[in-house]
């Protein structure tokens, strides 16, 4: 793999359209005319860090570009006594500087703190562009700031992944996937995502569209570059060659599909119809998933350009018991987040079982997955470190025997977009080859509607390929606080797959 790294070119001023798709020309999506100028004010009720610039990449297909373009928009609260700032260039695994640029605050024209500037009217006064070139691959994160937050999106930095052509006999047999589909849809940088309410049409999903071509904004460590990096540094701890790659990479290439293995991270809630249909006839094909995610491949992703929207839950097309084993809607949130053990118990915690509920409980601890952790059946992981955490999927258990009841319904409600997740025929139809590893106790969204019991960890065989899914958003979370068991759980599950 190479490693060099070197910066292309000076500053320049282009004309570029900002926020187009944020709202401006879809007023029968957004009707909201204040969209068509940015101001400082964000969908969550926060405001962002103007005392630095704010930085974004003007493609969405940086993977693929031999040069990088990088837009920056200067606030006159950035103050510099030595005339320049710095932006800086970090390796997205391990947090390691690689480089550091000067840019001389005289080139940025500024834009004032009070009332707003028009940046779709007139953009080229207040962005300037620099231009990167990578020879190697590899995840990074170009900040503003000398010491950033890899645990939160800020407008202050940018990521990238730059990925070289995979060939079949490549040394990395492992592509690590940074969910950005999901990083785009829940980003609220200007005043909008995906998910500011109310939904504009009910009953209509593909109501909700927003743009790319803006910075990142979102404080919640689930969609930030941390969840997926810790799996790196913890395989590249055992030495062990793998790629990083982004969601945007499955949906536009194909030669990942050369890679033996794919491990999904974090919270990667949303799929186009390329990533399913690819990743579906990369496992019938022999290729191995392993799932340390949760709420995985929930909603479909629909790209046009820069516009992003959503239209579905995968769930009523294509159920992702179909490809991974488990579903969101069998699945849930902690139980513990919403309910003290007195509340648990009258929605149907089983007595004494509410000091568990962090954790899952293994049901086959003869499983490879297992090895060199001396757990038992019965025993279970990650109650300290939380492993039970944000969203997880599932599969229906019987409460009583922990044995599949697939008559089971799920405890879902129809939802905003009229969908009624009951009435889903699919269920899954691999069962056959299927073993269920571990369980936990789940509760869904509507929570007076008591609790599920959810196989939580399964090994499923598909077609030549296989899948391992690990059900939990909170896989990084334990593995970032060093729980021994859930390390060991991991290597072998990277080793059982690569077997």
């Amino acid at each position: 793999m190479k490693r060099r790294f070197f910066l292309l070119s000076s500053i320049t001023i282009p004309l570029v359209s900002f926020f187009y798709g944020l709202g401006v020309g879809y007023k029968k999506w957004f009707p909201f005319e204040e969209l068509r100028a940015f101001k400082h004010k964000f969908a969550n009720g926060n405001s962002a860090d103007i005392s630095y610039p704010h930085i974004f990449f003007t493609k969405t297909d940086f993977e693929f570009s031999e040069k990088l373009e990088v837009r920056i928009i200067n606030f006159n609260e950035m103050r510099s006594t030595e005339g320049y700032f710095n932006l800086y260039v970090y390796n997205a695994e391990n947090e390691i500087l690689l480089k550091t640029i000067k840019i001389n605050t005289s080139d940025l024209i500024k834009v004032p703190r009070e009332g707003h500037v028009d940046l779709i009217g007139d953009p080229c006064k207040s962005l300037h562009k620099i231009e990167f070139e990578f020879e190697y691959t590899g995840a990074y994160l170009i900040s503003l700031k000398k010491e950033p937050n890899f645990k939160v999106q800020s407008p202050n930095t940018a990521f990238f992944c730059k990925v070289e052509k995979i060939q079949n006999d490549s040394i990395e047999k492992i592509g690590v996937i940074y969910p950005n589909f999901t990083w785009f849809s829940y980003n609220s940088y200007g005043g909008r995502s995906l998910y500011t309410q109310p939904f504009p049409i009910p009953n209509d999903m593909g109501s909700s569209v927003v743009s790319a071509h803006r910075p990142q904004f979102h404080n919640d460590e689930t969609k930030s570059v941390f969840s997926t990096a810790v799996f790196q540094k913890f395989l590249s701890k055992k030495k062990i060659s793998h790629i990083p790659l982004t969601s945007s990479f499955l949906d536009k290439r194909d030669d990942w599909q050369n890679l033996k293995l794919i491990i999904i991270t974090g919270h990667d809630e949303y799929w186009t119809e390329n990533v399913y249909r690819k990743l579906e006839t990369y496992v019938k094909n022999g290729g191995k998933i392993a799932v340390f995610s949760g709420n995985t491949g929930w909603r479909s992703f629909h790209i046009n350009g820069l516009e992003h929207r959503r239209k579905y839950h995968w769930e009523q097309i294509k159920p992702t018991e179909q490809l991974l084993g488990l579903s969101f809607r069998y699945g849930g949130v902690p139980v513990y987040v919403n309910n003290d053990s007195s509340e648990a118990e009258t929605i149907g915690l089983p007595k004494d079982s509410y000091k568990n509920l962090g954790g899952m409980k293994i049901l086959n601890a003869q499983h490879p997955i297992f090895n060199k952790t001396g757990l038992r059946d019965g025993d279970y992981i990650g109650v300290q470190s939380k492993l039970v955490w944000y969203e997880i999927d599932g599969i229906p258990l019987d409460p009583k025997t922990d044995r599949l009841n697939l008559e089971r319904k799920p405890a879902t409600s129809p939802l905003y977009d009229g969908s009624n997740l009951n009435e889903v025929n699919s269920k899954f139809p691999l069962k056959e080859n299927l073993d269920v590893l571990a369980a936990a106790w789940l509760q869904y969204f509507n929570f007076s509607e008591g609790l599920q019991r959810a196989g939580t960890i399964v090994d499923t065989k598909i077609g030549d390929g296989r899948v391992i899914h690990l059900g939990s958003v909170g896989w990084y979370k334990s593995l970032g606080q060093n729980d021994k068991n859930i390390i060991q759980i991991f290597y072998n599950v990277v080793e059982e797959l690569l077997s």
